[in-house]
């Protein structure tokens, strides 16, 4: 049944939809159809390094080199097959404790509450991130802790049964991502993916903040930048820390 009623969708929404929504509808539908003719491709190479890696994973005899590749293998597994990269997450974490080394296993615990998150145990990727003294933690660890939790509260917003719950884990996850930005080991694209978000805002509400003179977008009629606006005091926030 499904098979018929999405060509038909299809064909409603190209005779209810105005011309020039109807051209942009079929640019997009090729886009899809060319994505899908790459498809099969995509997961043949996809399938190819997976397999590459297991070998690697199955004649390995250096402990370390054992908890890298069960940690590729999990993200390899992870944007299609969430129970294999679980499996591999829990490879790697037994890895990482016959290696005796703190560091590591602190990183594959980590790595392994993010998948957990993503499948939707919230409650257990906590445990784990909870147990965690992060004062004692290196500034590398500290910065994935610190991101850890940005993933695991932003998952908890996405399927927040009500609209308090979002707003709650949304606050969260702003402190975390505040503390996360202050580490001097993020990467610079995960910093640039961190604060994107949080520029969009600030640029909207900035163009769109009236002074007391009146008028909005960027400059308001008092003729200055609104950065802040003489007629109305900058609220900013600063950052914040984590809760302990």
């Amino acid at each position: 049944m499904k098979r018929f009623i999405l060509p038909l969708l299809i064909i409603f929404i190209f005779i209810s939809l105005p011309a020039k929504a109807n051209d942009e509808v079929k640019t997009l539908l090729k886009v899809l159809d060319k994505s899908l003719q790459n498809k099969a491709s995509y997961t043949q190479q996809k399938q190819r390094q997976i397999d590459s890696l297991k070998i690697i994973l199955r004649q390995s005899r250096d402990i370390r080199k054992k908890v890298g590749t069960a940690q590729s293998l999990c993200f390899e597994y992870s944007s299609f097959q969430k129970d294999s990269a679980l499996a591999y997450a829990i490879h790697m974490n037994r890895f990482a404790q016959e290696s005796n080394d703190k560091e590591l296993l602190i990183e594959a615990k980590l790595d392994y509450s993010r998948i957990l998150s993503s499948m939707g145990f919230f409650k257990e990727a906590l445990a784990i991130t909870n147990s965690m003294q992060q004062e004692q933690l290196s500034p590398k660890l500290k910065a994935e802790y610190f991101l850890g939790q940005v993933t695991i509260y932003n998952h908890q917003k996405a399927f927040a049964s009500n609209e308090d719950d979002s707003q709650e884990n949304d606050l969260i996850a702003q402190i975390y991502r505040d503390s996360l930005l202050q580490c001097k080991e993020v990467p610079s694209n995960v910093r640039a993916f961190i604060t994107a978000p949080t520029l969009l805002f600030h640029k909207k509400s900035i163009s769109h903040r009236p002074c007391a003179a009146g008028g909005f977008s960027g400059r308001c009629t008092c003729g200055r930048p609104q950065s802040p606006c003489p007629g109305r005091p900058d609220t900013g926030t600063g950052a914040s820390r984590p809760p302990r």
